[in-house]
């Protein structure tokens, strides 16, 4: 019986995050809640995750050997855009 209330105790493990390809990296020693830092180990499809993923965001993130080395983040996409974008006033209403 107290095998069985122990069960309910356990924090589950296992995070599965995306990237934009809807490839699924599996960091099987990470809190559902908690979130990938450097080190962290990493498997995609049952093999340990080699290479860049891009991620929704837009961050890159590289492992080697199945180990979290660079997390980059995303470029602004529209930063001319941020700096200009309420240049053109309209002085009348039409």
């Amino acid at each position: 019986m107290k095998k069985t209330r122990n069960i309910f105790k356990t924090t589950i493990k296992n995070k599965i995050v995306q990237d934009c390809n809807a490839t699924e990296i599996e960091f099987p020693h990470i809190e559902i809640d908690d979130f990938p830092e450097l080190g962290d180990e990493a498997k995609v499809n049952g093999k340990d995750a080699e290479g860049e993923f891009i991620m929704p965001d837009g961050s890159v993130w590289e492992f080697y050997k199945g180990v979290l080395i660079t997390i980059t983040d995303p470029e602004p996409m529209y930063e001319n855009q941020a700096k200009t974008r309420n240049v053109f006033k309209p002085t009348k209403r039409l």
